[in-house]
């Protein structure tokens, strides 16, 4: 019994060669389920993209209240995709990796920024003007 007290340490390093090749594995794993991630990501700022595209198209001042919802849930979506992108730059820093940059969200959110203000402006005009025109001067 007392020589296995001290011939235990021994046996140690191919149980640390072991839990190495554990902890690797994960690191690859979660290395490979951020990339997947990453272009998941790409390919959701892709869809953000076509959805701005079809804001060129609408022109119904009737339909505005609809605009402004959908320039309102494309923003809120846009938002949310910066929270990602901070993520995924602190998980690329934890893997010692260079950065990855999304040009893409910011050409989006900056073509979108205009539309939606316009459709605020005009829904808010819709909203007061017979206040603006019939109201008292009070």
């Amino acid at each position: 019994l007392n020589s296995e007290a001290f011939n235990w340490h021994s046996r140690m390093p191919p149980i640390f060669e072991e839990h190495d090749e554990i902890i690797n594995a994960s690191k690859r794993q979660a290395e490979n389920a951020l990339k997947l991630r990453r272009e998941r990501f790409v390919e959701e700022l892709e869809g953000y993209h076509k959805q701005l595209e079809e804001f060129e198209t609408f022109g119904d001042v009737a339909e505005v209240n609809r605009y402004l919802k959908k320039a309102q849930t494309l923003t809120t979506r846009l938002e949310a995709a910066q929270e990602k992108i901070e993520q995924f730059n602190l998980e690329e820093e934890a893997f010692e990796w260079e950065t990855t940059k999304y040009p893409l969200r910011k050409k989006v959110m900056d073509v979108l920024t205009p539309y939606h203000k316009l459709y605020e402006t005009t829904v808010e005009f819709q909203t007061k003007y017979k206040d603006w025109m019939d109201g008292s001067f009070d």
